[in-house]
């Protein structure tokens, strides 16, 4: 495997605690994971993110709500981890605004990027949060954010989240009506800020954009959830634009979460065989068509999700 994986899951399909599982990088076949243990972390969104100096962060463990999200330091890693940060709630007596975000992103200083905002719970203001490293508790003057009229992310399901090499940050985006969408924005702006790219339209290939990736050269991966294809576009592809590759696999199936590394290999999770062993599966740089993937890794039995698989994959940074 050409980088460590990290995958998001519970520890057994009907747990409610959640379980990150850290495998090398050259795993291949049968591999032993670290393993990151807490009942602090949940499964319920199963969300997750890997920062440059090794901290993971995850869904906090609902009931009892009291953390959004928690935080783990490399040094903290291991079977009944005690968060070395946590975010607050909005049901905590100091509470934090970040209620229930769809999808996160490192850059590559150590800022948390977290997108919320769903149709389904208008209660929750449609924004992404940029959050200070270390940032913790109520996130009183920890963080930023992207909202407004002008962001384009009110009224749609928000669905990916990335950022790339430059700062720029991508934005898988399903309005109720209309066509789907990726919003990238500029880098360093915050408040209501206009993305200064929007890649949509028929040529796009796009039915219901989910899990999105950035490689270090800032070529952009997108799966499709509707259509389980993976759209590959050039950097700095904007508006109604042909991906230059696109490629699927009978084993990556519609609710399969993506990751991509520095090098433009994604990751992604086998769902067909819900009744035997499941794994995590690769594809190559290039990979075009109707693919196999160039590496498996078998997952631990006691390693499940939601639908009998992991809710979240992520990689190591550079």
């Amino acid at each position: 495997m050409p980088t460590a994986a990290y995958v998001f899951g519970n520890l057994v399909p009907s747990s409610t605690y959640g379980e990150i599982d850290i495998f090398p990088k050259g795993s291949v076949g049968t591999a032993t994971p670290t393993r990151l243990t807490s009942t602090d972390l949940s499964v319920l969104g199963g969300i997750l993110a890997v920062s440059p100096s090794g901290t993971v962060v995850g869904s906090g463990a609902c009931p009892p709500c009291s953390y959004t999200l928690v935080e783990f330091s490399a040094s903290a890693i291991g079977l009944n981890a005690t968060p070395t940060a946590v975010i607050n709630y909005p049901g905590h007596p100091n509470a934090s605004p970040l209620v229930s975000p769809g999808a996160l992103a490192f850059d590559k200083n150590g800022y948390l990027y977290a997108i919320q905002g769903a149709q389904s719970v208008p209660s929750e203001p449609a924004s992404i949060f940029i959050i200070n490293p270390g940032g913790s508790g109520s996130l009183s003057g920890q963080y930023q954010t992207i909202a407004g009229s002008s962001t384009m992310l009110s009224g749609v399901n928000q669905s990916g989240l990335a950022v790339d090499a430059s700062g720029n940050i991508y934005a898988a985006l399903e309005p109720s009506t209309g066509a789907p969408y990726v919003a990238v924005y500029p880098p360093g702006e915050y408040g209501n800020v206009a993305p200064a790219r929007v890649i949509s339209g028929s040529n796009t290939g796009f039915k219901m954009p989910g899990s999105i990736g950035v490689s270090a050269g800032g070529t952009l991966y997108v799966f499709d959830t509707q259509s389980q294809e993976v759209f590959v576009f050039a950097p700095g592809a904007n508006g109604n634009v042909l991906p230059i590759a696109e490629f699927q696999s009978p084993q990556m199936p519609y609710s399969s979460p993506m990751a991509v590394d520095a090098s433009g290999n994604v990751y992604a999770y086998n769902l067909t065989n819900l009744s035997g062993p499941q794994a995590l599966i690769v594809f190559d740089v290039g990979a075009s068509g109707f693919v196999a993937p160039a590496f498996s890794i078998t997952m631990p039995t006691y390693l499940g999700g939601d639908s009998g698989g992991p809710s979240g994959i992520a990689v190591a940074p550079p």
